[in-house]
């Protein structure tokens, strides 16, 4: 699943924040923030995370 942002218009730059979600085949999940510009390039990577099922028992 991927999620955008409006365009962001800084002094310094435009552009997008986007994250985005893939699951795993070990039913965790992957989640990627990027700033994105006008032409889909990656200017940075924001962050980048793994989600893991906790078990409660």
């Amino acid at each position: 699943m991927v999620l955008r942002s409006e365009l962001v218009k800084t002094a310094r730059a435009e552009y997008f924040n986007q994250i985005t979600w893939t699951p795993q085949k070990d039913g965790s999940v992957i989640q990627l923030w990027e700033l994105v510009d006008t032409e889909d390039k990656v200017l940075y990577e924001a962050f980048r995370g793994k989600y893991v099922r906790r078990n409660v028992n």
